[in-house]
């Protein structure tokens, strides 16, 4: 181990810089001139920057690196100032220590001059730090104090997977926090066999919040720990912050916290905060999809909506005014002889939709089915409506309950794929989780044509059936007005228009079709699988003649009869 100390200006890897050459991993070296690293072989056991010098990172050659030896006495002592040139995403700055058990410790800062795209790895920060409108890269494990991140639009940090992320020190239990501040961009992306974890130093040396203010954040497989009084604190983000596969554990503490019209989506997240508030919501929205809440409660204070998309709390506490909004999922496998089908456009509605205009409530989502033919639907099962302490609680899919319009509320699928004969209303009541199988038909399929009838009449070679829904209007003058007034009275039912050709025996099938517009109710059999439905047959439209296929086009419509 030497001490080797800078004779003059120049590059870290010239010996003439040096008063006994290129400094080794074991050496400590003192700056004591502006010394500049232009490549990624600058190696010493600690770097000390004497006052009014200066340690640069020229990146315009390409990337540069600094490595510390893997020792507890690795150290940084800036008196001086530390400059990094501005970067690109190649040409990058990397400060590497030498493990997460022996980091390097940066124990002064002095005068930093930082530029984007600086790396660190195994670093601990002794003292409170901020940067800002900068994009940092946190590759491996490191320590911080009071650590901010600013950034007005331009800032970004970026964590690995498997990075422990430590803020505190042993000798104080929440004082210090990880602030990830206005106009910053956070991922902090991590794998199932890789978490991330943010935490304190044990669990008596605490640290504070995670808070993210202003800030957009993208975070998967975060694991939280070692946090006092709060966990991880969402202000006045109004972006979609994203948790996927996230975990916060506490005791008598409040786990996830959001304030100031801020919010957040929750997906597949596990909370268990002891007698602590698991989730609270001051001001803000959020959506929770299957997360786990092993805690006691929750608290939605003064909020706006919440989704609840199969998240179930064991004891749940709404006070002042909102709405929560409980979503079951439906997961649907299409096929077609078997086999997957993938591109199938699926959509799901609630019956009777249209009575509640004027409600804020999402009633249908769709989505196509991908390569193993599936696709996952959310459907609205209940609402509670909160106005101070007082909770009314509306079902709109529930078999045992009824909706405001004041019948038992399903939910309508319809999936339609080009080329494939749509499957059409099959229905579903979502108080519970559901699945389902799909079978499509293609069209024109030799000896698989669909099958559809009016009674006992099959409609030869149908080319579409379509269902139509009709309202009822009054229209009354109104003199000197150009519009006239318009009242919508209500729907007709459903009904459904039927086309195809008659290639056989043409005229005695013209015949008996149109004999079956008589008046008379009949089962109506779509050909889906689906219940039948029972019908009446208005008088059907034949063109005058044949076509030169020697074919005679029809169509026909169905309207529902209710029964007397």
């Amino acid at each position: 181990m030497a001490t080797v100390t800078s004779v003059g200006d120049g590059y870290w890897d010239q010996a003439g810089t040096w008063d006994v050459g290129v400094p080794t991993i074991n050496d400590d070296v003192v700056i004591a001139h502006t010394v500049t690293i232009r490549d990624e072989n600058a190696v010493c056991l600690s770097v000390t920057i004497n006052a009014g010098k200066q340690l640069v990172f020229e990146c315009s050659g390409g990337a540069t690196k600094i490595t510390f030896k893997d020792d507890a006495t690795a150290k940084i002592v800036n008196n001086g100032t530390i400059t990094i040139q501005n970067t690109t995403a190649t040409k990058k700055c990397t400060w590497k220590g030498g493990s997460s058990t022996n980091k390097v410790d940066w124990q002064t800062q002095g005068t930093f001059n930082p530029a984007s795209y600086w790396h660190l790895e195994y670093v601990r920060f002794s003292f409170d730090f901020t940067i800002d409108g900068k994009k940092l890269y946190v590759d491996k494990d490191i320590w911080t104090q009071n650590f901010q991140i600013w950034g007005d639009g331009t800032g970004f940090v970026y964590v690995a997977a498997g990075v422990t992320w430590m803020v505190g020190r042993s000798d104080e239990d929440g004082q210090d926090e990880l602030l990830v501040a206005q106009g910053v961009e956070m991922q902090a992306v991590g794998t199932a066999g890789s978490h991330i974890l943010f935490r304190g130093y044990d669990d008596t040396h605490r640290m504070l919040p995670v808070r993210f203010y202003r800030a957009l954040v993208n975070g998967h497989y975060i694991d939280f720990d070692k946090i006092a009084s709060r966990s991880v604190v969402l202000i006045n983000a109004t972006a979609h912050n994203y948790f996927y596969k996230c975990a916060i554990k506490g005791v008598n503490q409040e786990g996830f916290w959001l304030e100031g019209a801020s919010f957040a989506y929750l997906k597949e997240c596990s909370l268990d905060c002891g007698t602590g508030w698991d989730i609270r919501f001051a001001g803000s929205t959020g959506v929770l999809e299957e997360c786990t809440i092993a805690g006691w409660r929750t608290l939605a204070f003064n909020v706006g909506i919440i989704d609840l998309k199969s998240t179930v709390f064991d004891d749940m506490a709404y006070y002042d005014s909102g709405q929560v909004r409980h979503y079951r999922k439906l997961t649907l496998t299409v096929q077609t002889g078997g086999v997957p089908l993938q591109g199938a456009y699926c959509t799901l509605v609630q019956d009777h939709a249209e009575d509640y205009r004027n409600k804020d409530f999402k009633f249908s989502q769709a989505g196509y089915t991908d390569a193993n033919g599936q696709v996952v639907l959310w459907a609205l099962w209940k609402v509670e409506l909160w106005k101070g302490y007082t909770k009314e609680t509306i079902y709109y899919s529930d078999e045992n309950n009824n909706g405001p319009s004041g019948t038992k509320e399903k939910h309508l699928l319809k999936i339609v794929k080009e080329n494939y004969w749509p499957s059409q209303d099959r229905s579903y009541y979502m108080s519970q989780d559901r699945t389902d199988t799909i079978t499509l038909i293609p069209l024109e399929t030799p000896g698989a044509e669909r099958v559809i009838k009016f009674g006992t009449f099959q409609f030869p070679h149908v080319q579409s059936a379509a269902e139509v829904k009709k309202r009822g209007f009054v229209e009354k003058f109104i003199p000197d007005r150009q519009v006239a007034y318009r009242k919508d009275i209500g729907g007709y039912g459903r009904s459904w228009r039927i086309s195809g050709y008659i290639d056989i025996d043409i005229w005695n099938t013209k015949a008996a079709m149109a004999a079956l517009a008589d008046g008379t109710a009949r089962s109506f059999d779509r050909g889906t699988g689906e219940a039948l439905v029972d019908c009446i047959m208005l008088d059907p439209d034949f063109p005058e003649e044949v076509d030169r296929y020697g074919r005679l086009g029809y169509t026909v419509t169905l309207m529902e009869q209710s029964n007397p």
